[in-house]
Protein backbone atom coordinates (compact mmCIF):
# COMPACT_ATOMS: atom_id res chain seq x y z
CA UNK A 1 0.00 0.00 0.00
CA UNK A 2 0.85 3.51 -0.66
CA UNK A 3 1.55 5.47 2.59
CA UNK A 4 2.02 9.25 3.40
CA UNK A 5 4.25 11.36 5.25
CA UNK A 6 3.70 12.93 8.54
CA UNK A 7 1.67 16.08 9.41
CA UNK A 8 4.75 17.43 10.95
CA UNK A 9 3.39 20.35 12.43
CA UNK A 10 0.99 18.40 13.75
CA UNK A 11 3.40 15.88 16.04
CA UNK A 12 5.64 18.35 16.67
CA UNK A 13 3.14 20.69 18.66
CA UNK A 14 1.70 17.16 20.38
CA UNK A 15 5.28 16.80 22.32
CA UNK A 16 4.32 13.38 23.10
CA UNK A 17 3.34 10.17 21.38
CA UNK A 18 3.47 6.23 21.79
CA UNK A 19 6.73 4.74 21.23
CA UNK A 20 5.54 2.66 18.08
CA UNK A 21 4.25 5.90 16.15
CA UNK A 22 7.69 7.62 16.93
CA UNK A 23 9.25 4.74 15.05
CA UNK A 24 7.32 5.39 11.97
CA UNK A 25 7.98 8.94 12.38
CA UNK A 26 11.96 7.91 12.43
CA UNK A 27 10.62 6.62 8.83
CA UNK A 28 8.86 9.63 7.42
CA UNK A 29 5.56 7.59 7.83
CA UNK A 30 2.86 8.89 8.87
CA UNK A 31 1.07 7.58 11.99
CA UNK A 32 -2.22 7.89 11.96
CA UNK A 33 -2.74 5.70 9.11
CA UNK A 34 -2.07 2.54 11.36
CA UNK A 35 -2.91 0.69 14.13
CA UNK A 36 -0.60 -1.22 16.18
CA UNK A 37 -0.86 -5.25 17.02
CA UNK A 38 1.00 -5.25 20.73
CA UNK A 39 0.98 -9.21 19.90
CA UNK A 40 3.11 -9.25 17.04
CA UNK A 41 5.24 -5.91 17.55
CA UNK A 42 3.10 -4.78 13.34
CA UNK A 43 1.02 -2.54 12.17
CA UNK A 44 -2.29 -2.80 10.52
CA UNK A 45 -2.47 -2.35 7.40
CA UNK A 46 1.05 -4.01 6.52
CA UNK A 47 3.55 -1.44 5.71
CA UNK A 48 5.24 -1.74 2.11
CA UNK A 49 8.53 -3.90 2.31
CA UNK A 50 10.27 -0.99 1.52
CA UNK A 51 9.66 0.34 5.04
CA UNK A 52 8.47 -2.85 6.48
CA UNK A 53 11.68 -4.82 7.10
CA UNK A 54 13.10 -1.29 9.01
CA UNK A 55 10.27 -1.20 11.36
CA UNK A 56 10.64 -4.53 12.15
CA UNK A 57 14.08 -4.33 13.54
CA UNK A 58 13.75 -0.88 14.93
CA UNK A 59 10.41 -1.43 17.56
CA UNK A 60 12.30 -4.76 18.39
CA UNK A 61 15.49 -2.15 19.25
CA UNK A 62 13.37 0.47 20.91
CA UNK A 63 11.33 -2.11 22.83
CA UNK A 64 13.57 -2.97 25.57
CA UNK A 65 14.84 0.84 26.00
CA UNK A 66 11.27 2.35 26.26
CA UNK A 67 11.45 1.72 30.40
CA UNK A 68 14.73 1.91 31.38
CA UNK A 69 15.87 4.70 28.52
CA UNK A 70 12.70 6.92 28.59
CA UNK A 71 10.70 9.06 31.00
CA UNK A 72 7.27 7.15 30.00
CA UNK A 73 3.23 8.21 30.18
CA UNK A 74 0.30 5.96 30.19
CA UNK A 75 0.61 2.43 28.92
CA UNK A 76 -2.44 0.90 27.12
CA UNK A 77 -3.70 -1.72 29.10
CA UNK A 78 -2.16 -5.31 27.74
CA UNK A 79 -0.68 -2.73 25.16
CA UNK A 80 3.00 -3.34 26.45
CA UNK A 81 5.74 -1.11 26.52
CA UNK A 82 5.55 0.11 22.96
CA UNK A 83 2.48 1.54 23.76
CA UNK A 84 4.10 4.02 26.37
CA UNK A 85 3.82 7.86 25.53
CA UNK A 86 7.53 9.58 25.32
CA UNK A 87 9.10 12.52 24.01
CA UNK A 88 9.64 13.49 20.51
CA UNK A 89 12.15 15.26 20.90
CA UNK A 90 13.85 12.50 23.32
CA UNK A 91 13.06 9.94 20.87
CA UNK A 92 14.83 11.85 18.39
CA UNK A 93 18.07 11.95 20.01
CA UNK A 94 17.93 8.26 20.96
CA UNK A 95 17.36 7.19 17.56
CA UNK A 96 20.37 9.56 16.42
CA UNK A 97 22.78 7.78 19.33
CA UNK A 98 22.13 4.50 17.35
CA UNK A 99 23.20 5.81 13.98
CA UNK A 100 19.34 5.67 12.78
CA UNK A 101 18.59 7.49 9.66
CA UNK A 102 15.67 9.95 10.36
CA UNK A 103 14.10 12.60 8.56
CA UNK A 104 15.20 16.14 8.94
CA UNK A 105 11.87 17.36 10.54
CA UNK A 106 12.81 14.94 13.44
CA UNK A 107 16.32 15.38 13.62
CA UNK A 108 15.31 19.51 13.66
CA UNK A 109 13.79 18.69 17.04
CA UNK A 110 16.39 16.52 18.83
CA UNK A 111 17.57 16.54 22.23
CA UNK A 112 20.93 15.15 22.93
CA UNK A 113 20.30 11.53 24.24
CA UNK A 114 23.15 11.86 26.91
CA UNK A 115 21.81 15.16 28.32
CA UNK A 116 18.29 14.17 28.62
CA UNK A 117 19.02 10.49 29.95
CA UNK A 118 21.50 12.35 32.59
CA UNK A 119 18.29 14.01 33.75
CA UNK A 120 16.13 11.43 33.65
CA UNK A 121 18.39 8.99 36.02
CA UNK A 122 19.32 11.92 38.55
CA UNK A 123 15.52 12.51 39.10
CA UNK A 124 15.08 8.80 39.49
CA UNK A 125 18.15 8.92 42.12
CA UNK A 126 16.11 12.29 43.52
CA UNK A 127 12.82 11.07 43.10
CA UNK A 128 12.58 7.21 44.82
CA UNK A 129 9.26 5.61 44.58
CA UNK A 130 6.88 6.49 47.25
CA UNK A 131 6.48 3.29 49.79
CA UNK A 132 2.47 2.41 49.26
CA UNK A 133 0.52 3.00 52.42
CA UNK A 134 0.32 -1.10 53.66
CA UNK A 135 4.52 -1.07 53.55
CA UNK A 136 4.54 2.53 54.91
CA UNK A 137 2.34 1.34 58.03
CA UNK A 138 4.55 -1.42 58.62
CA UNK A 139 7.77 1.10 58.83
CA UNK A 140 6.35 3.51 61.06
CA UNK A 141 5.19 0.19 63.77
CA UNK A 142 8.74 -0.92 63.19
CA UNK A 143 10.07 2.00 64.55
CA UNK A 144 11.23 3.15 61.33
CA UNK A 145 11.28 7.20 60.15
CA UNK A 146 10.24 6.68 56.45
CA UNK A 147 11.14 10.68 55.45
CA UNK A 148 14.84 9.34 56.11
CA UNK A 149 16.34 6.58 53.68
CA UNK A 150 18.87 5.86 56.13
CA UNK A 151 16.74 5.26 58.61
CA UNK A 152 14.84 2.23 56.39
CA UNK A 153 14.97 -0.89 57.44
CA UNK A 154 16.96 -3.94 56.53
CA UNK A 155 15.67 -6.62 53.49
CA UNK A 156 15.48 -9.00 56.46
CA UNK A 157 13.56 -6.65 58.42
CA UNK A 158 10.57 -5.74 55.76
CA UNK A 159 10.58 -9.76 55.35
CA UNK A 160 9.70 -10.44 59.39
CA UNK A 161 5.66 -10.10 60.71
CA UNK A 162 5.04 -7.48 62.31
CA UNK A 163 1.96 -6.81 64.34
CA UNK A 164 -0.82 -4.69 62.93
CA UNK A 165 -4.46 -3.83 63.30
CA UNK A 166 -6.77 -5.52 65.79
CA UNK A 167 -3.16 -7.49 66.77
CA UNK A 168 -1.26 -4.42 68.37
CA UNK A 169 -2.03 -0.87 68.54
CA UNK A 170 0.84 1.21 66.60
CA UNK A 171 3.84 2.41 68.72
CA UNK A 172 4.73 5.78 68.13
CA UNK A 173 8.49 6.52 69.28
CA UNK A 174 7.68 9.35 71.39
CA UNK A 175 9.89 10.19 74.28
CA UNK A 176 7.60 8.51 76.95
CA UNK A 177 8.15 4.69 74.46
CA UNK A 178 12.07 5.70 73.46
CA UNK A 179 12.60 5.91 77.35
CA UNK A 180 10.72 2.48 78.26
CA UNK A 181 12.64 0.82 75.94
CA UNK A 182 15.94 1.94 77.56
CA UNK A 183 14.00 0.65 80.39
CA UNK A 184 13.49 -2.70 79.18
CA UNK A 185 16.99 -3.00 77.36
CA UNK A 186 18.31 -2.75 81.20
CA UNK A 187 16.56 -6.38 82.09
CA UNK A 188 15.77 -7.71 78.53
CA UNK A 189 17.69 -9.23 75.34
CA UNK A 190 16.29 -7.64 72.06
CA UNK A 191 14.73 -10.54 70.96
CA UNK A 192 12.56 -10.67 74.47
CA UNK A 193 11.59 -7.17 73.35
CA UNK A 194 10.89 -7.66 69.83
CA UNK A 195 8.65 -10.97 70.93
CA UNK A 196 6.58 -8.74 73.27
CA UNK A 197 6.33 -5.61 70.74
CA UNK A 198 5.07 -8.02 68.09
CA UNK A 199 8.16 -6.39 65.66
CA UNK A 200 11.44 -7.36 64.37
CA UNK A 201 14.46 -7.66 66.25
CA UNK A 202 16.78 -5.57 63.92
CA UNK A 203 14.10 -2.71 64.20
CA UNK A 204 14.57 -2.85 68.39
CA UNK A 205 18.09 -2.94 67.83
CA UNK A 206 17.87 0.27 65.69
CA UNK A 207 15.26 2.12 67.69
CA UNK A 208 17.46 1.44 70.97
CA UNK A 209 20.27 2.95 68.89
CA UNK A 210 17.80 6.09 68.09
CA UNK A 211 16.67 6.20 71.87
CA UNK A 212 19.87 6.33 73.23
CA UNK A 213 21.07 9.60 71.12
CA UNK A 214 17.48 10.97 72.17
CA UNK A 215 17.79 10.66 75.91
CA UNK A 216 21.27 9.40 76.23
CA UNK A 217 21.78 5.76 78.09
CA UNK A 218 22.26 7.65 82.30
CA UNK A 219 18.22 8.75 81.50
CA UNK A 220 16.92 5.19 81.41
CA UNK A 221 18.27 4.48 84.86
CA UNK A 222 15.64 6.46 86.53
CA UNK A 223 12.57 5.32 84.90
CA UNK A 224 10.70 3.45 86.40
CA UNK A 225 8.52 1.62 83.15
CA UNK A 226 5.52 3.97 83.91
CA UNK A 227 7.22 7.33 84.75
CA UNK A 228 9.97 9.24 86.03
CA UNK A 229 10.59 8.76 89.53
CA UNK A 230 10.95 12.34 91.34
Amino acid sequence: MEFTKPDWGFWVELGWVEAWQAVLLSLDVEPDSFQFEPQTLSVTPALPSSVGNSFNKRVRLLEPSVISDFKTRGIRVGGGSLTAQISIANFAGWAISRAWDVPQNLSAIAIPFKHWHDVVLSRAVEEPEAHDVSEQESLIAAGADVTDPEDLPEPDELNTPIATGSERPKIIWDEFENRRLLHKAQTMTHQEIADELGISRQAVSKQIGKAKDMLGVKKAKGFDGTGWRK
